[in-house]
């Protein structure tokens, strides 16, 4: 018993060194975990890291990424170019297209994260600020469809090997819309 009683009191001194009873940094487990080795933090799991895990092929989802950007790209550049005033648009009327591109990001970030394609500007009259697609951009534009038209027999021919492919010889034409930039076809097929 008077072991234990020498134990509390060394336990319980109110020495600088050594005071259990205040809580410092290093002791953020509590008073009687202090001296319980600390265990490293589990790994997250979240959707992101589930949807890493099950990538099969890294070169094929950095592909798909990349194609659905281009993808967002392209159907600004859609929305812009069916204005009847002029090539430009407001950034706030393009806020308004954030749905119906598809973002998940806000579309000032969107702009300035694609500088190659979209000059910001101000609006001589308006003073608003206003966007466009670059030259380099529309030339990229034209030349994709220059090229399509060029291709358009290969595409013919891919088509023909798919309705082969399939059990009773036919394709859905809405899956073939959805596949449209893919299989190079043009917009009118």
């Amino acid at each position: 018993m008077r072991l234990l009683a020498c134990f509390r009191y060394k336990i319980f001194r109110s020495d600088a060194s050594f005071s259990p009873l205040t809580i410092s940094s290093n002791n953020s487990f509590g008073l009687f975990n202090r001296f319980i080795q600390r265990r490293w933090k589990k790994p997250i799991v979240s959707a992101q890291t589930r949807l890493e895990d099950r990538v099969r092929d890294p070169h094929l989802d950095k592909f798909m990424t990349h194609l659905d950007k281009l993808k967002c790209i392209l159907k600004t550049h859609h929305l812009m170019s069916n204005r009847k005033r002029g090539s430009f648009v407001s950034v706030q009327l393009m806020s308004r297209w954030r749905n119906i591109i598809e973002l998940n990001v806000t579309i000032g970030s969107f702009i300035h994260k694609y500088p190659h394609v979209f000059e910001l500007f101000v609006h001589p009259f308006r003073r608003n600020l206003c966007c466009r697609i670059t030259r380099k951009m529309k030339e990229l534009i034209m030349l994709e469809e220059v090229s399509v038209k060029q291709q358009e027999l290969e595409a013919v021919k891919r088509v023909k090997k798919l309705m082969m492919m399939s059990v009773n010889g036919t394709l859905h034409i809405h899956a073939l819309r959805l596949m449209r930039r893919e299989l190079g076809l043009p917009e009118d097929f």
